[in-house]
């Protein structure tokens, strides 16, 4: 009788699991694509011009390597202006902001009443403008859109330099931007929503970060000059880096500049930041994908992607908890990949020297922060773990990666602004009631485990068959159960339409097969 039930029970139990396993995992990404783009100076010799022809917007305007004058945006929507090639702003337009401590200042790129404008890859230099009274790099007033991947630098006017202002209605982020030698990195007025993160801000003399206005200001993960952060008297005065005001949220900061490389082609790309963030990306990219700016090379198309790399001093998200039993490492990144290419697949390596090289080092893993569900998860796809007999080259004793697809559990989508962080799994091996049905209810005290177990040493195990199941559960079983864990909807699907009915089979035919009988 014992051997019967064992073989129908396992069979029920592969048949439900096999459905689990099939289960659809959520993909997701989507792009803007534009309706006109123009090229300076191929259709237009310079970027005003080029803007002033795009009419109301929903327009792209790529700017080719070159020096080039400021420019101004008013009342348009659906603008982004962008290089690949360096192309450079190096003088300025008179602007009356008014707001402030900014009256009339002479801008390099003034975006007033807009929506949705992106500025992207130019770099402005203020250095040859001396002698003025206010001078600002980038001015967003009234007005909605994207700073990405630029500089802002020189910005030192005898009474006001501002590297990037945003100023009233409005708001945007910030991203990936070195502000360096301005009096003042950012200013911000009449409370726009703001999130600046990912960002190099040092050497700024009066303040990295002024907020005159009264909501705060969100500037996570920046490296303010400083690996012990950015000074304000009371929130960090310890801090060597750029002061910060009042009304700046700025912790967790970098522990050092942001590391960021831009590499041509399709095909596979190994971006080494071992020195910067103990980190590795791998990056598969395929040919290009429609809506997304191509760079060219003497007239033929070429692809660009750029990887960014941040080593943040603390988790992103202290508040957020790990699956259950998991302990942090106290490691965290942030990474992001975008590319002119169709990016198929990236694969992150978070390495780790002897402090954290212990018995436990087989259960690290690298997880993902779910920002919307407050949760840190496990990749539902390739992740592991691999450890080095001897220390390598650099010290490393083992690191932790993943591999993101369009499949997987996040998608490589989550690569426009994903933190990452190593921990360390439960150390105790998967068992039969606890690895799918801890799952399921959501901690493994829950009674109806009791029941699993005693079937499991009781009916499983003395058999051979029995047995060799186990054996093979204990190896299968932790990517389903982190499946079940990571959705609401499949957890309960999974408890109320597995777990519980075999609980309860097992109940009433405790006579049956228990010990005591």
């Amino acid at each position: 009788m014992k051997k019967l039930l064992s073989m129908v029970f396992i069979m029920a139990l592969i048949m439900s699991l096999g459905t689990i396993a099939r289960a659809p995992a959520a993909v997701g990404g989507s792009g803007f694509e534009y309706a006109t783009v123009i090229n300076v100076p191929d259709d237009h010799p310079t970027i005003q011009e080029a803007i002033d022809a795009a009419g109301a917007g929903d327009a792209m305007i790529v700017v080719a390597e070159g020096d080039y004058e400021g420019f101004l945006v008013l009342d348009k929507a659906d603008l982004r202006i962008v290089s690949t090639e360096g192309a450079t702003v190096t003088s300025a337009t008179s602007v009356p902001i008014n707001r402030g401590e900014i009256g009339e200042a002479l801008v390099m790129a003034a975006v007033n009443d807009s929506e949705n404008i992106l500025v992207e890859g130019i770099d402005f230099d203020g250095a040859a403008i001396t002698g003025e009274e206010a001078v600002v790099g980038i001015a967003y007033v009234d007005s909605t859109g994207s700073i990405l991947d630029l500089t802002v630098e020189n910005m030192a006017g005898t009474d006001v330099g501002v590297g990037v202002a945003m100023i009233g209605n409005g708001g945007g982020e910030v991203t990936g931007a070195t502000i360096i030698d301005n009096k003042v990195g950012m200013f911000f007025y009449d409370n726009p929503v703001v999130e600046a993160r990912y960002n190099t801000i040092e050497d700024n003399t009066l303040f990295g970060a002024l907020n005159q206005g009264t909501a705060p200001v969100d500037a996570l993960y920046n490296y303010w000059g400083s690996e012990w952060g950015p000074f304000h008297p009371e929130d960090n005065a310890t801090g060597t880096g750029n002061p910060v005001s009042d009304n700046v949220d700025f912790k967790p900061w970098a522990s050092g500049p942001r590391f960021a490389i831009t590499v041509e082609g399709p095909g596979e790309h190994n971006i080494d930041a071992k020195a910067e963030a103990d980190t590795v990306v791998l990056i598969e990219v395929e040919d290009q994908a429609s809506g997304l700016v191509q760079a060219t090379n003497e007239g033929e198309a070429i692809i660009e992607t750029r990887c960014s790399i941040v080593d943040l001093t603390d988790s992103p998200a202290p508040d957020a908890s790990p699956p259950g039993f998991w302990q942090s490492l106290n490691m965290y990144i942030q990474v992001g990949v975008k590319s002119t290419g169709q990016v198929s697949s990236v694969r992150i390596e978070l390495y780790y020297g002897s402090e954290l090289a212990t018995q436990a080092q087989q259960f690290y893993r690298l997880l993902w922060l779910d920002k919307d569900a407050g949760q840190w998860k496990e990749v539902e796809g390739e992740s592991g773990v691999e450890t080095f007999a001897e220390p390598d080259s650099d010290g490393y004793l083992g690191y932790m990666y993943v591999v993101l697809t369009e499949e997987t559990t996040p998608d490589v989508s989550y690569l426009n602004d994903g933190e990452w962080g190593g921990f360390a799994g439960p150390t105790d091996p998967p068992q039969l009631g606890c690895a799918i049905a801890t799952a399921a209810y959501g901690t493994d005290t829950a009674h109806q485990l009791h029941i699993l177990r005693e079937f499991r040493d009781t009916v499983l195990l003395p058999d051979r068959l029995g047995a060799g199941f186990v054996s093979f559960y204990y190896r299968t079983s932790p990517p389903l159960a982190r499946l079940i864990r990571n959705h609401d909807i499949l957890r309960t699907a999974v408890r109320t339409g597995l777990v519980d009915p075999m609980v309860a089979i097992l109940h009433r035919t405790h006579h049956l097969w228990s010990e005591e009988d």
